[in-house]
């Protein structure tokens, strides 16, 4: 038994309907505008939090004095 294929002359960018259409590039912008999103974030969030960890958290030195006399251990 065979089975026979019935092969039409549509291209396949004709073959989705144009609701169809809408609905994949609505999908595709969804999924794309999401990773733009998340890798935006990725890239400033630490320029963003510099600052504000600079405010909560400010340098601090300490300077320690030790008499030092070249000859004794």
């Amino acid at each position: 038994m065979t089975a026979s294929v019935a092969s039409s002359s549509v291209p396949w960018w004709k073959e989705p309907t144009k609701d169809q259409w809408y609905a994949y590039i609505a999908a595709w912008l969804g999924w794309t505008l999401d990773a733009f999103d998340f890798t935006i974030f990725l890239l400033i969030m630490v320029p963003i939090a510099l600052p504000a960890l600079a405010q909560s958290y400010p340098r601090r030195t300490v300077t320690i004095v030790v008499p030092y006399s070249p000859g004794t251990t």
